[in-house]
């Protein structure tokens, strides 16, 4: 039987929403035999869930498995590209540089737009069979110049 560790969670707190509104990112690690999922849970100041992010990692390959901001009014807030961007930043420190994930065109499932992906850098792409994804390659060279300030909202 693999020796596997215990799961870690991190609170990283200090951001701020365009309107004001402090939030925090909580970040649960959990280690598998072949893999780590990682949750990245978004909550406002009173600890109510605003959003998440879910994904696996495998040696060098991420899968983002989902990615939501849940509550409506923190929708153009903000909350999704500090998401997007704390989620690559760790990704980066840990030497993973390619990100994959399902793709669901907007309003199925509550799944964030292409135009949210395409601004973070993700090319989406749909195969024959009508199965949508999004993929990126990140640049592990220049990681110390792709650190995001806690207000840096990434919008074109």
């Amino acid at each position: 039987m693999d020796n596997i560790p215990e799961n870690k969670l991190i609170i990283k707190e200090g951001f701020v929403t365009k309107d004001g509104r402090p939030f925090s990112i909580i970040k649960e690690e959990i280690p598998r035999s072949w893999l780590t999922v990682y949750n990245f849970i978004v909550k406002d100041c009173q600890s109510q869930e605003i959003g998440f992010l879910r994904c696996s990692v495998e040696k060098e390959k991420a899968f983002l498995n989902n990615i939501q901001v849940e509550e409506e009014s923190y929708l153009n807030q903000g909350v999704g590209h500090m998401l997007i961007t704390e989620f690559e930043n760790d990704l980066r420190e840990m030497g993973v540089s390619h990100i994959s994930g399902k793709y669901y065109p907007e309003g199925i499932g509550g799944s964030l737009s292409e135009s949210f992906y395409k601004r973070h850098g993700y090319e989406v792409v749909c195969y024959d069979q009508g199965d949508w994804e999004v993929q990126k390659t990140l640049d592990l060279e220049n990681f110390k110049n792709h650190k995001v300030e806690e207000n840096e909202f990434g919008e074109s």
